[in-house]
């Protein structure tokens, strides 16, 4: 079940990462320069392309997998990685352990845009694991509640 879950929390990074069908590729100096711009030095880059010629750089940051997504202009669209609960709002943490006092956090994937940051969070409980969507507001809405076998 355990792997069930992991494949799950994946999804969803994939899904939040807007999911590319797509084959590794090499990339010009502008797109280089653009993820050194906004990242600094960064650890084992590889560069795919998806339908929509966006360009989705996937690399280790300060011991953390991150996924960026740039447009065919070099702008950076979006990021994702997989953080621990402890680098959630404070507030965030206060709520959902009031909302799910018999569940843990069981991982959380930070999704940014320009529109500002959104979480998935996966909770587990003894019987269950929960599947939330946060908004930057802090609007928790259910995705998926899964049954343990």
């Amino acid at each position: 079940m355990k792997k069930l879950i992991t494949l799950i929390v994946f999804a969803l990074f994939c899904l939040s990462t807007q999911a590319f069908a797509g084959v590794e590729t090499v990339v010009s100096a502008k797109f280089s320069n653009a993820l050194r711009a906004s990242f600094g030095e960064v650890k084992n880059v590889r560069w795919f392309k998806d339908e929509k010629k966006n360009y989705t750089a996937k690399f280790e940051m300060k011991d953390n997998q991150v996924t960026a997504i740039y447009n065919n202009a070099g702008e950076l669209l979006s990021t994702s990685r997989i953080i621990s609960d402890a680098q959630l709002p404070l507030p965030l943490i206060q709520q959902l352990m009031k909302s799910y006092p018999d569940q843990s956090f069981y991982a959380v994937v930070e999704h940014s845009t320009r529109a500002g940051i959104q979480y998935f969070i996966t909770l587990e409980g003894a019987n269950t694991w929960t599947v939330l969507k946060v908004s930057s507001e802090g609007i928790v809405v259910p995705m998926e509640k899964l049954v343990k076998s």
